[in-house]
């Protein structure tokens, strides 16, 4: 590497080590579209809590159905 240079370490998204080889300068290729701020924080917490989030909203699901189950038979009931 030449003092001066600009070189890049660069990770894939799919794995926890950083690659091999630094990258020049103009071998980056990148655009900026846009950034949805705080988007990364609730991805990270929905793949860390995918399990609980599922057995909550079904849970929840559960839940709703039998009070629609109960409020129908009550309104059925007194007419």
């Amino acid at each position: 590497m030449k003092v001066g240079e600009e070189k890049y370490k660069t990770k894939g998204d799919n794995n926890n080590a950083e690659d091999r080889n630094l990258v020049n300068k103009e071998d980056v290729v990148a655009t900026y579209a846009f950034k949805i701020q705080g988007l990364g924080y609730v991805l990270n917490f929905i793949r860390r809590y995918f399990i609980i989030i599922i057995i909550g909203v079904l849970v929840v699901s559960i839940l709703i159905a039998c009070m629609v189950k109960v409020i129908r038979s009550d309104s059925n009931e007194k007419v």
